[in-house]
């Protein structure tokens, strides 16, 4: 038979085929697999890894940012009329009638001192979290106008006879008030600028 041979005495037909050629197409057969699983794996495994990576510095989050203030000054005693610095003056917030000196948001926003500009508007910082976890920072110290933050606290306080009604009434719907000075999140930032709105209504300042 020329195409294969008997197997010792029990008559089965083996096949005649060259045992190297048989390696040949395992080998080549075992380098195409390889290869596919290289190709599917190994972006798979990188992009697994870089997630990863980013994954732990979100969880860890060494990072904050800070603003500053310029030339702050301390202040001595907050009195719901006025700042009194420890310079001597005594500054009354724009727009405010009634600060809420006591409110534990305020108090933590003038701790470290204020800053006073030309225009008579006062600086404070004041800590802020992220509220998307996807952020690279545990949280920012904000440069924040006091008027403003005083305005967000107490509505009531807002001097009505600068600041129109009808804007104190749409400033007054759907605002995120802060109560725990470690726990102020960044939806603070949009009830500062509805309060910046109402001020500027008022076409002063």
């Amino acid at each position: 038979m020329s195409k294969s041979t008997f197997d010792n005495d029990f008559g089965v037909a083996v096949s005649s085929k060259p045992a190297a050629a048989t390696d040949e197409t395992s080998r080549e057969h075992s380098d195409e697999t390889f290869l596919l699983r290289w190709i599917v794996l190994h972006p798979a495994l990188a992009c697994a890894a870089l997630l990863a990576i980013v994954s732990a510095l979100f969880a860890i989050k060494p990072f904050w940012s800070s603003d500053r203030l310029d030339n702050p000054v301390q202040v001595a005693q907050v009195t719901p009329q006025t700042l009194n610095l420890a310079d001597g003056r005594k500054i009354a917030l724009p727009f405010i009638k009634v600060i809420p000196a006591s409110h534990p948001v305020f108090v933590a926003a003038v701790k470290n001192g204020v800053e006073v500009s030309p225009d008579g508007t006062v600086y404070g910082l004041l800590k802020i979290q992220p509220t998307c976890g996807m952020t690279a920072y545990r949280y920012h110290i904000q440069r924040t106008n006091l008027s403003q933050l005083a305005g967000v606290l107490n509505q009531d306080g807002i001097d009505e006879s600068v600041v129109p009604r009808d804007s104190l009434a749409t400033l007054r719907n759907g605002i995120y008030v802060p109560e725990d000075p470690e726990k102020v999140r960044d939806y603070l930032r949009v009830s500062l600028k509805s309060t910046a709105d109402a001020f500027l209504s008022a076409g002063t300042r």
